[in-house]
């Protein structure tokens, strides 16, 4: 079996780790096509994305929270796991 895309499984959460529910994460920029579309994240703040072979900007988007990106490189058949940092907004 030949696989032509890669999954990017990822994880949306604060600096201490504590998953963030329904953060939009959208492709930023990638050396291959990609949808104009967000996934959003479950309860534990994880999301999944399937990709052509590349190097993408994955941002994710939360009202309360800062926005962050993070760059993944992804190859036919792969798994890579990302974690996209936010921190909310307001807190001292």
């Amino acid at each position: 079996v030949t696989f032509s895309h890669g999954v990017i499984s990822g994880t949306v959460a604060t600096a201490d780790g504590v998953g963030i529910l329904d953060a939009a994460v959208s492709i930023e920029s990638g050396t291959a096509p990609y949808p104009e579309h967000a996934v959003y994240t479950d309860a534990e703040g994880r999301w999944q994305w399937s990709a052509s072979p590349g190097t993408y900007v994955f941002r994710a988007d939360r009202p309360n929270y800062t926005s962050n990106t993070v760059e993944v490189a992804v190859g036919a058949g792969e798994t890579v796991e990302a974690t996209i940092v936010l921190d909310p907004i307001g807190d001292s």
